[in-house]
Order: structure tokens, then C-alpha cells, then sequence
């Protein structure tokens, strides 16, 4: 008698693993996708930076490359499948929860205005920061977020504190529409 149900249970168990990497990949090339889109308007709106059409030709390549399934699972695996798009994906992970956040987008605009007249200011035997597209990512998922804990950690420790002019600061201009987005930013905030 044979026993055909071991290599048909090694198929399917190998089929579901590939099935899983094909799956993070999508996840992975959603959130690159959200993360350069949100990337491309903080840069229309309040830091231009160089790179931009670049990373995206190589998002763009690369998609494209993985829905035409002109890849294998085994290049998938490895971590220079991504190239240029590599640095990003932890920046992207992290900016995910707060892409719909009016008040990180308000906090954001605020740092990197901040950090463009500290530049500025730099003369020219001093180093200036570096305005490309890795570091944008890489500071709004990292200074931009500590920005937005310390203006929120006051407000979340004590909210009888709150103030218009931390509304104003948090959220924009206040209007009858800051209960909603009140509640909106605390159920971000609560993630």
C-alpha cells in the first residue's frame, strides 16, 4: 500500500507558505504605496525633497515586475528583491497608523518647517540636513512622532488642561467639526 498523503500534505504545506509570502509581499507593496503617496504630499506641502520620482519609477518597476508574477517566491524571500524601497519599509510600517491623522500632519508640517529654517540658517562650512526622500520618511517616523507624543502626553495625562490654543496646535483651526476629529485622533492615539 502506498502512502500518497505524505507528499500530497508536503504540497499543500508548501503551496500555503508560498501562498503566505505572496501575501506579506502584497501587504508590504500596500504600505510602501500609502507611505510614498503621504511622503509625496508632505513634500508638495511643506518640505520638498529630492528622490521622489525616483522611488516611485522603482515602485512602479518593481510592482509591476510582482503582479506580472515575473518574479519567483525564492527572490521574494530575499532582501534585495525590495533595492532602493528596502529603507522605507520600516518608516512605512510605522507611519501607517498615523497617515489619517490630522493632528500628526499638523505636528509634522510644524518639525519639518522648523528643520527647513534650521537649514535655513546653516552656513556654508556647517552641514545642512540632507533633504531627500529616505529622510523625510525616516523623520517623520521617528522626530515627527516623538513630536506628536509630547504634544498629545499632556493633553491624554490630565484633559481638563486642554486648552483652544493646544486644540488649535493639535488639530488646526477650531471649528464645530473638532469633536469628530477629536474623537477620531484619540481612537488613532489609542493604537
Amino acid at each position: 500500500m502506498c502512502d500518497f498523503e505524505d507528499p500530497q500534505r508536503q504540497m499543500l504545506d508548501q503551496i500555503f507558505d508560498l501562498t503566505k509570502v505572496v501575501e506579506n509581499c502584497s501587504k508590504k507593496f500596500q504600505l510602501l504605496e500609502s507611505a510614498i503617496n503621504y511622503g509625496k504630499k508632505i513634500s508638495s506641502d511643506a518640505y520638498p525633497v529630492d528622490g521622489i520620482e525616483d522611488i516611485i519609477e522603482t515602485f512602479n518597476d518593481l510592482n509591476e515586475t510582482f503582479t506580472t508574477r515575473n518574479v519567483n517566491v525564492k527572490d521574494l524571500l530575499d532582501d534585495t528583491f525590495w533595492g532602493k524601497l528596502l529603507p522605507l519599509v520600516n518608516p512605512a510600517k510605522a507611519l501607517q497608523p498615523l497617515m489619517n491623522s490630522l493632528s500628526f500632519m499638523t505636528v509634522a508640517e510644524k518639525s519639518l518647517t522648523k528643520l527647513s529654517d534650521v537649514n535655513a540658517n546653516v552656513t556654508e562650512n556647517e552641514p545642512s540636513t540632507k533633504k531627500d526622500f529616505y529622510f523625510l520618511m525616516t523623520f517623520l517616523a521617528t522626530k515627527a512622532t516623538e513630536d506628536l507624543q509630547a504634544q498629545w502626553n499632556p493633553v491624554l495625562d490630565d484633559p481638563g488642561t486642554m486648552s483652544v490654543k493646544t486644540m488649535e496646535n493639535l488639530l488646526g483651526t477650531f471649528n464645530e467639526d473638532h469633536e469628530n476629529r477629536l474623537g477620531g485622533e484619540l481612537e488613532l492615539l489609542e493604537e
